[in-house]
């Protein structure tokens, strides 16, 4: 999958154990087995410095296979991916080892990346996620990318069926 380039997060103090798993109201049901679906980061190791533009995470998943092919469709038991965030914000969701992220438009300093388990319907299992901490000190930042300015008026215009023209079946 493809890392999003553009994250920007503000730098909130790291989650509590508590607030990190604290359900919230919205949550999607759970699949049976879920319990059971966890990760763990490898590398990098909590608090290690990152001076690339990217950093690569080793997560290992328990309790699940780890499939892009399920991704949005109905749940399977034993399937699934993970989701990662760097300060709270969603990053992508992966399906290998290995997840590379960009840390384009993130500031230098400390910050979380959490990896939380995620069922096909990318339901989250919060209480199975966890954390590093890494301080991001590049030595030659990527440029910043900026919302892009539009100044043309919205439209949309309708190609077909043209005016007039004659349509059955569905």
């Amino acid at each position: 999958p493809a890392t999003l380039a553009a994250v920007n997060p503000p730098t909130p103090a790291p989650p509590t154990p508590a607030a990190a798993s604290a359900p919230t109201p919205a949550m999607m049901p759970m699949q049976p087995g879920a319990e059971k679906m966890k990760v763990a980061i490898s590398s990098p190791a909590n608090g290690a410095k990152a001076k690339a533009n990217e950093v690569t995470l080793d997560v290992a998943a328990t309790g699940f296979d780890l499939s892009c092919d399920l991704a949005g469709k109905p749940v399977q038991e034993g399937k699934g991916h993970y989701h990662v965030e760097i300060d709270r914000a969603l990053v992508d969701m992966y399906c290998t080892p290995q997840a590379k992220i960009s840390l384009q438009n993130v500031k230098p300093g400390m910050h979380t990346l959490t990896v939380v388990p995620a069922q096909d319907d990318h339901a989250e299992v919060h209480e199975n996620a966890t954390s590093v901490t890494i301080d991001y000190e590049p030595a030659s930042p990527l440029a910043e990318i900026k919302d892009a300015s539009i100044t043309a008026r919205p439209s949309i215009t309708i190609v077909s069926p043209k005016a007039g023209d004659t349509i059955s079946g569905n």
